[in-house]
């Protein structure tokens, strides 16, 4: 067995999650022979497993290593690590619910992100060009001019428009 298979075990062992409420919970340990083994149970089993980091992620310690808890969790549902980053659908990140997760890559995982308010109060992928304003959207790895326009209406309508064909499902405005 190599190290994912016997953390997997493990992790089976250990955890119990309920789909609905996005809650992980410690499972009863079952060979309650040792002393340990039944102060565990009486301090932990059934209780909320993890604490909230400074991210706002909810971790779990698992042979002293620790682990953001929407990875347990996908490995609970589907049986497998996740091959790339778990999004949170609604950006919510200690909302572990199972409708609100899913597989993306590094990319779709920043599209899905709350966007900062610029500066100067205009919306995402608008900047001002002297009396005008520029639509530009991120395309792999450049900045697109998407065009240039008499209103901030028009260029951040433009911008809408393609991000949502860009980024599909991912995109958030």
């Amino acid at each position: 067995m190599d190290k994912s298979e016997l953390i997997s075990a493990k992790v089976d062992r250990l955890f119990e999650y309920n789909p609905d409420t996005g809650i992980l919970t410690w499972k009863r340990r079952e060979c309650d022979v040792s002393i340990f083994d039944r102060r565990w149970n009486a301090r932990n089993a059934g209780k909320i497993a993890g604490y909230k980091n400074g991210q706002g992620y909810i971790m779990v310690q698992v042979n002293k290593n620790n682990y953001v808890a929407h990875r347990i969790i996908w490995r609970l549902m589907t049986g497998e690590w996740p091959s790339s980053e778990i999004d949170h659908i609604n950006t919510v990140r200690d909302d572990n619910r199972w409708v609100n997760l899913r597989e993306a890559s590094s990319v779709q995982n920043a599209w899905n992100r709350r966007r900062r308010v610029s500066k100067l109060g205009l919306p995402p992928g608008v900047t001002r060009n002297r009396s005008k304003f520029s639509a530009k959207l991120w395309v792999g790895g450049k900045w697109r001019c998407l065009g240039t326009f008499e209103t901030v209406e028009e260029a951040a309508d433009v911008y809408v428009q393609a991000a949502k064909l860009q980024r599909g499902r991912f995109f958030r405005l």
